[in-house]
């Protein structure tokens, strides 16, 4: 036999401490039905290894996720616009962990949260293209955050054969849903009393009209009058009390995906002024009322009650009267002739027109005054037209 090599001090140590650690790492434990366990309070995945890292370290608490803006912006009702999305994304540690945070993402169209292999890694500025019309909120996306270093360690103690009970990954994915609807809708206005004189441009017998809004598709309205934006809504609205003269109510209707009609409806009329008691002599009585022009009418029963007013550059003339079956006549002078109107109607009519002058007349400026020539018949005007 020949003499036994001798092995320095240090190396002797350091084989049985080699072996050891093998000797551990190859013999698992007899029972794997323990509770993983790692020290608390962990920002980092460590393996437990003996000797060397004997109780290991399991970061459990993954990061967060969010949605930020889109363009087209999602609606509050789940829509989008256009056939394609863009999308921010965002995670973020709930806790002093630094590790860096990839995103993972999944667009689904039956709503079924995605399985292991449909995750896909996504951009914080992630683009969906060619997507397709629905009638229903058809898509929905999925999004998760990811702790990338520790996703790569996997804590585990194969002396226990335990391995870390939670992904390091967001296990509350955010979501998104949302339609497409790029169709947008048609605008339709109503509700403008027919006029037999000017139907191109009626003539209202209220400071206060009343119009009718409709669309193709479910829809809110964007109203302008005379270019100023008024309240407006689906169905009836009443516009608020209006200055005399001619106006334009332009009328947008917006779907639930924000698309604008790109023809808006447009409806003209025209205000009458009012007639004011300043200019009436004795045998007139104003009378308050909020259905009238100018919150008042100017009534009369009296034979020879007067009143005058001033029209300048006018071509037609209209006067907006009460009429009835029991109403009385007036006569009114227009340059230099007296003209006789009765205002008797067989059904009661308020702010009833009648037309005196048409829009081909030749212009005029002036006094016009109006008489009453009937006796103890109530007489009602309200207001008059000049234009």
């Amino acid at each position: 036999m020949g003499a036994r090599r001798q092995l320095p001090r240090g190396a002797i140590l350091l084989a049985a401490t080699t072996g050891l650690v093998a000797a551990a790492i190859v013999a698992p434990s007899p029972t794997s039905a323990a509770v993983a366990s790692a020290a608390a309070g962990c920002l980092r995945d460590v393996s437990v290894v003996p000797v060397l890292s004997p109780q290991g370290c399991d970061d459990t608490t993954p990061p967060e996720t969010s949605f930020g803006p889109s363009a087209p912006r999602v609606t509050a009702g789940g829509w989008i616009n256009k056939r394609s999305l863009r999308v921010s994304l965002r995670g973020v540690h709930t806790d002093a962990d630094t590790d860096p945070i990839s995103l993972e993402c999944h667009l689904s169209t039956d709503g079924a949260a995605p399985t292991a292999a449909q995750w896909q890694e996504c951009d914080v500025d992630q683009v969906f293209t060619d997507l397709e019309e629905s009638d229903a909120a058809a898509y929905v996306l999925w999004a998760r955050a990811v702790d990338d270093t520790d996703s790569g360690i996997r804590w585990y103690d194969l002396s226990r054969r335990l391995s870390e009970p939670v992904d390091d990954v967001d296990q509350t994915p955010a979501t998104l849903t949302f339609g497409v609807d790029t169709v947008a809708p048609d605008t339709t206005v109503a509700g403008t009393a027919p006029d037999r004189y000017t139907p191109g441009r009626p003539v209202v017998g209220t400071p206060r009209p009343r119009f009718v809004l409709s669309s193709t598709d479910a829809a809110d309205f964007r109203c302008t009058l005379n270019r100023r934006s008024v309240p407006c809504a689906a169905g009836t609205t009443t516009l608020p009390a209006l200055t005399p003269g001619d106006k334009t109510l332009r009328v947008q209707a917006v779907d639930a995906a924000g698309n604008l009609d790109p023809t808006p409806a447009v409806t003209e009329f025209t205000v009458p002024d009012n007639l004011r008691a300043k200019g009436a002599k004795s045998g007139w009585k104003r009378v308050r009322s909020a259905s009238h022009l100018g919150g008042d009418v100017l009534r009369a029963r009296r034979k020879g009650a007067e009143l005058t007013f001033v029209a300048t550059r006018f071509r037609e003339l209209r006067l907006i009267a009460t009429t009835g079956p029991r109403a009385g006549t007036i006569q009114l002078k227009i340059g230099s002739s007296w003209h006789t109107v009765s205002l008797q109607n067989p059904v009661r009519t308020q702010a009833d027109q009648i037309q005196l002058r048409d829009e081909l007349a030749p212009r005029l400026s002036g006094r016009i005054r109006v008489r009453v020539v009937s006796s103890g018949r109530p007489v009602a005007l309200d207001g008059v037209l000049a234009r």
